[in-house]
């Protein structure tokens, strides 16, 4: 770690924000309040600006780095951005934006919005820590655990983020389902899914990082896809979700289709199901039979129990909160104790 000009630090990082660069970027969408709070902050204590924490940046080994980031020709191949020698760092002349921000984006990003740093006042030196020819899943992983552990990033961002994994496993597989139920044709929750929980649409009214969560307590070694998990069977796993999701558009599709007076597409909505799965799967299990129309015709079942104790899925019913995502669980299982092997 050493200390940096601020001017320096500015003109050598780059951020790449996943909103922009879904293949690689690791930044969230900037908040701008925040932003403007720091730029107040700088310009109003000038003098005694002190920021202790440190900006946390990638530093490539070579300049073929730098030529994937950007997806475009650098002038050499030699490695010139910069001179690093314990704590002495120095940047090769006509060297900029080569250092890829990992953590700090809203400081800097406030730092440069401030009047002092736009007029050249500042005085102002920032501690900094490299990270040295870490690859594109590293500096995700990094990002995931400084910002998911430590602040208040959305779960959603977070889970994003093993789409860049090399590996497989439960997060990465999460992500691949979620995305799948999210992009497939034949998924009924195609388009319902604030991805990063972003919502840039009306059909989106379920979160990523609620989905994951939910998913990966199915995939843990309790779960009732372990198996399935570690057998390698994701294309099943996938087919069985959306399979199931679809049988639950095919019982109350006037429900599925009014996300506003229903909350079958919503978070007590969607736990209420999630959480009957696993009874509703060892049934099929036991039917020998994991096809859409086994899902249907189990939920014909329980919509007809529904229908004839007048639990209609409404927030006057169900209204969002834990423990009435427990009660429609309660409720779907004592619908499917009706149905006939």
């Amino acid at each position: 770690m050493l200390s940096m000009s601020i001017y320096d630090l500015v003109n050598i990082s780059y951020i790449d924000r996943r909103t922009e660069n879904a293949e690689k970027g690791i930044q969230r969408r900037i908040n701008t309040s925040r932003i403007n709070d720091i730029a107040k902050f700088v310009d109003n204590e000038k003098d005694f600006t002190v920021f202790p924490t440190p900006i946390i940046l990638s530093l490539p080994f070579f300049k073929e780095e730098i030529e994937k980031n950007f997806d475009e020709k650098a002038d050499n191949t030699e490695q010139d951005f910069y001179i690093l020698e314990g704590n002495k760092f120095e940047i090769i002349e006509g060297q900029e934006k080569f250092a890829k921000v990992i953590d700090g984006q809203h400081r800097l990003e406030g730092i440069k919005k401030s009047q002092s740093f736009q007029n050249g006042t500042l005085k102002l030196d920032m501690p900094v820590l490299f990270v040295i020819g870490a690859d594109i899943w590293t500096q995700a992983y990094l990002f995931a655990k400084i910002n998911g552990e430590q602040r208040q990033v959305p779960y959603s961002f977070v889970a994003d983020l093993f789409d860049l994994s090399p590996n497989r496993d439960i997060q990465t597989v999460t992500h691949k389902i979620i995305k799948e139920l999210n992009d497939n044709q034949n998924s009924a929750l195609k388009g319902c899914i604030k991805m990063l929980g972003i919502r840039i649409a009306e059909d989106q009214t379920l979160s990523q990082g609620t989905m994951a969560r939910e998913f990966q307590k199915l995939l843990h070694k309790k779960g009732v896809l372990h198996k399935y998990f570690e057998q390698e069977y994701d294309k099943d796993i996938i087919k069985i979700m959306i399979y199931y999701f679809n049988a639950i558009k095919n019982n109350w599709e006037s429900d599925w289709c009014d996300p506003t007076g229903s909350i079958i597409r919503k978070t007590v909505g969607f736990l209420g199901f999630i959480k009957a799965f696993p009874d509703i799967f060892k049934l099929g299990l036991d039917c020998n039979n994991l096809e859409e129309k086994f899902f249907t015709d189990v939920f014909r079942v329980i919509k007809k129990y529904f229908d004839e104790n007048r639990l209609f899925l409404t927030k006057e019913n169900y209204p969002s909160n834990a423990a009435s995502a427990s009660e429609l669980r309660k409720d779907i299982l004592a619908g499917l104790t009706n149905y006939k092997l």
